[in-house]
């Protein structure tokens, strides 16, 4: 974590950077549970696959309210719900011997987001969201802000062999993690001088990790971002002041695995509260919000 502002958590001009990470997003859900809770609103949101999807939905609600909402959608989630399956490995191995293009369709996220937006479009949302997606074809990244909302997303989460790429605006396009994992430089690019990474799947100390394809996968990804993320501290060392909330990932679960989010979302947010108290300190404010927390 890097800081070196006196702003506080509730003060103006803050952007959020929300990274991705499959099922990763339900410890991002209680990170921001545990942010929200210390008066933190932001004024950008960018968002990454699983990012994007959490991101949208802040951006029409960005309050407390607002993120107990998400925390209960991921309460919600299941593999059936998502991929129309209990077993999402199995289905990913199928998909693979049979040459398709991804495992999964993109039905199930597609209906959980029409669900839950109040609008398709981003010109709807109370506060700017950007989405990011990685252009298949040139491998450069892409960022999304205008226009159909829910088609961004998909595209911004359309992860490699899980989920199909989509076109947005005659590109085919496929996560933004991909090309941009912890695309800061959206957010300074914009004027901002004071950005919040929630990253989940920093660091990783799970024995199982390298026990499925899947978790490979995770894991590569996110030393992937883990280097991108340094440069762009670096680079930006002396125009922002960034603070880092690296949370610690469960790659013993496959990605598509949902049926330990209740686990994820608790764990997301003890650490984020450990961390962000460490560095701004715990108020009256924030110990009335905590006696709720997530709830089991």
């Amino acid at each position: 974590m890097a800081y070196s502002d006196n702003a506080q958590l509730s003060d103006p001009g803050w952007a959020l950077i929300l990274p991705g990470g499959g099922n990763r997003g339900a410890i991002q859900a209680g990170a921001l549970l545990a942010l929200f809770e210390r008066g933190f609103v932001p004024e950008l949101i960018v968002g990454v696959s699983a990012g994007a999807i959490n991101g949208a939905y802040l951006a029409f609600h960005p309050s407390l309210e607002g993120v107990r909402d998400i925390v209960e959608i991921w309460r919600g989630l299941t593999g059936r719900s998502l991929f129309g399956t209990r077993l999402p490995s199995l289905r990913r191995l199928a998909a693979f011997a049979l040459g398709r293009a991804a495992a999964f369709k993109n039905d199930g996220l597609e209906n959980l987001l029409v669900e839950n937006l109040p609008s398709r479009r981003f010109e709807d949302t109370a506060i700017p969201l950007v989405v990011t997606a990685t252009h298949l074809e040139t491998g450069t990244g892409r960022t999304l802000e205008s226009g159909d909302l829910v088609k961004a997303v998909l595209a911004s989460a359309a992860m490699p062999s899980v989920l199909p790429p989509v076109i947005f605006d005659d590109e085919l396009l496929v996560d933004g993690a991909v090309a941009d994992p912890v695309p800061i430089h959206v957010a300074t690019k914009r004027g901002f001088t004071r950005v919040m990474v929630v990253e989940p799947g920093y660091s990783c100390a799970c024995p199982r990790v390298f026990e499925s394809a899947q978790s490979i996968m995770a894991q590569a990804l996110a030393i992937m971002a883990r280097a991108r993320l340094h440069l762009e501290l670096h680079s930006y060392s002396r125009s922002a002041n960034v603070v880092h909330l690296g949370l610690t990932c469960h790659a013993d679960r496959p990605i598509s695995d949902f049926s330990a989010t209740k686990q994820m979302i608790a764990s997301g947010y003890s650490e984020a509260a450990q961390k962000l108290d460490a560095l701004f300190g715990v108020s009256q404010s924030v110990l009335a919000n905590q006696s709720r927390g997530p709830q089991s």
